[in-house]
C-alpha cells in the first residue's frame, strides 16, 4: 500500500512539473521607441525583463532567449545614432522565465545555443558554457559545431577532433576538417572529413564509415555516399562498391531519395541505389535552369 501511494505521489509531481511546462508563457522581444531599447514581455503588455538590449531574439530551443548590447555614438542635439559602435556589442542568455544566465558585463562577442549546447565566443576564440554559467568548456578554440548535447566538433591549431561538453577530447585532432554531421533516415549520424589530403566518412566516436581515399564526397545516406568523378556523379556504398556509374551531371539529396540529372531526365533512386522513377524535365524549367 506504502509502495501504491509513493508511486501516485511521484505521478502527481509529474504531472504538476509537465503542465507547468506547458503553461509556461512565452515572453516577446519588444522594441521601447522612448528609450531605444528592446525588452521582454507577456503578451498582454506585462514587462518582464525591463527594455535594455539592442537585439533580442525570440525563444531558442524552448528555453533561451540571445541579447545584447552595444555602444552608440550621438548626433549633436543628442539623439542616439542607431549604427553599433564597431567592436563594442556584448552577448548575454536569459532563460526562458527572463532571468539572466550570461550577463553582457561577461564581454562575449559571441553567445549562441545548439542542440541544447550553449557557445560563446570573445576574441575570435570559442568555448561552452553550462546553465549556470560555469565554463565546461574553455575558450579556447578556433570553432565548435555541436554534435548533440554531448558531443562537439572542435578546431584549434589548424586541426579538427571531437570533444565533450566537459572538454575531454573524444576523437584526436588529426583532421583537417570535419564536415557538420547529417542525421540519417535510421537515426545514425555521418560526417564527411579530410585528413592528409583525402577525403573520408566517420561517425562522432571517429570510426572509419568509408576509409580514407582520393574519392570526391558530394553527399552521405546511411548506406550509401553520392561521388563525383570529374563533373558527373554517381553512387557508391561504404564498401566502394559502385551502385551507380557517375554519368549524371547533377546529383541532389532529399530527406528520402537521391536525385540525378542526365540530359532532359531527372532520375530518382533510393539510398541504396535503386531506380525508383524518371521524370522528363519540362521545357520552362530547362530555360530558366
Amino acid at each position: 500500500m506504502k509502495s501504491i501511494r509513493t508511486l501516485l505521489i511521484l505521478i502527481t509531481v509529474f504531472m504538476q512539473v509537465y503542465v507547468n511546462a506547458q503553461t509556461e508563457p512565452v515572453l516577446v522581444p519588444v522594441n521601447d521607441r522612448k528609450q531605444g531599447y528592446i525588452g521582454y514581455y507577456l503578451e498582454d503588455g506585462t514587462e518582464v525583463v525591463p527594455p535594455q538590449f539592442c537585439t533580442a531574439t525570440y525563444l531558442i530551443e524552448d528555453k533561451y532567449y540571445i541579447v545584447s548590447r552595444a555602444e552608440h555614438d550621438y548626433y549633436p542635439d543628442g539623439r542616439r545614432k542607431e549604427e553599433h559602435i564597431p567592436g563594442t556589442e556584448k552577448y548575454g542568455l536569459l532563460n526562458s522565465k527572463g532571468k539572466v544566465i550570461i550577463p553582457l558585463d561577461n564581454n562575449y562577442s559571441f553567445v549562441t545555443v545548439n542542440n541544447g549546447v550553449i557557445t560563446v565566443g570573445k576574441n575570435d576564440t570559442y568555448g561552452v558554457v553550462d546553465e549556470e554559467n560555469r565554463i565546461t568548456v574553455p575558450l579556447q578554440y578556433a570553432s565548435l559545431d555541436p554534435i548533440d548535447a554531448n558531443l562537439i566538433v572542435a578546431e584549434r591549431n589548424n586541426k579538427a577532433g571531437i570533444i565533450d561538453i566537459h572538454n575531454n577530447v573524444k576523437v584526436a585532432f588529426e583532421f583537417d576538417r570535419i564536415y557538420p554531421f547529417e542525421k540519417g533516415s535510421d537515426g545514425s549520424l555521418l560526417a564527411i572529413a579530410e585528413i592528409a589530403h583525402k577525403t573520408a566518412v566517420i561517425d562522432p566516436l571517429g570510426k572509419y564509415i568509408l576509409q580514407p581515399s582520393d574519392i570526391s564526397v558530394s553527399y552521405l545516406t546511411p548506406v550509401s555516399f553520392v561521388i563525383k568523378e570529374g563533373e558527373h556523379y554517381g553512387l557508391m556504398d561504404y564498401d566502394q562498391k559502385v551502385l551507380i556509374p557517375a554519368v549524371y551531371t547533377d546529383a541532389y539529396k532529399t530527406e528520402n531519395e537521391l536525385q540525378f540529372r542526365k540530359d532532359d531526365h531527372y532520375y530518382y533512386f533510393s539510398f541504396g541505389g535503386k531506380l525508383t522513377r524518371k521524370e522528363k524535365i519540362e521545357e520552362s524549367y530547362k530555360s530558366v535552369n
